[in-house]
C-alpha cells in the first residue's frame, strides 16, 4: 500500500506532497466537503492509503479515473480537472495533482485499479 497525508489549513484540505509549483496544490470544494465529513476526530489530518488491486471493474471504495481524461492527460500538456469516481460519487482533481501523485508514489491509475482507505 502507498499512502499520503492530507492536512486542513483554514477551510481547505491540501495533499502533503512535495512540489515546486509555487502555489499550494489545493483540492476542489466538493473534495473539501467530503474530507470534512470524514475527519471525525476533527484533527485536521487524514491519511489516504491506496491498495493496488490490478484490473478491477467493480467494488466498494475503488477509485476509477475517467478514461477520456486520462487519454487527454497522456496526449496533451493541458492543465485541466481530471474526473474520478469512488462509490458512485464523482470528484475532480487538477492534472497537476494527478501528475504529482503518479510521479511521487509511482501510481499507475491508467493501468490498474486501487482501493482507497481513509484514516
Amino acid at each position: 500500500m502507498k499512502s499520503f497525508k492530507l492536512r486542513k489549513i483554514g477551510n481547505h484540505w491540501y495533499p502533503c506532497i512535495d512540489h515546486e509549483l509555487g502555489d499550494p496544490i489545493n483540492l476542489t470544494e466538493k473534495v473539501d466537503r467530503y474530507l470534512n465529513i470524514l475527519d471525525l476526530s476533527k484533527s485536521g489530518e487524514i491519511t489516504v492509503e491506496l491498495e493496488e488491486l490490478g484490473i478491477l471493474f467493480g467494488g466498494i471504495n475503488i477509485i476509477y479515473f475517467n478514461e477520456e481524461d486520462i487519454v487527454r492527460y497522456l496526449t496533451t500538456d493541458d492543465n485541466f480537472d481530471i474526473r474520478f469516481v469512488v462509490n458512485e460519487h464523482e470528484f475532480l482533481i487538477s492534472s497537476d495533482v494527478y501528475w504529482l501523485l503518479e510521479n511521487q508514489f509511482n501510481f499507475n491509475f491508467h493501468k490498474t485499479s486501487y482501493k482507497i482507505h481513509i484514516y
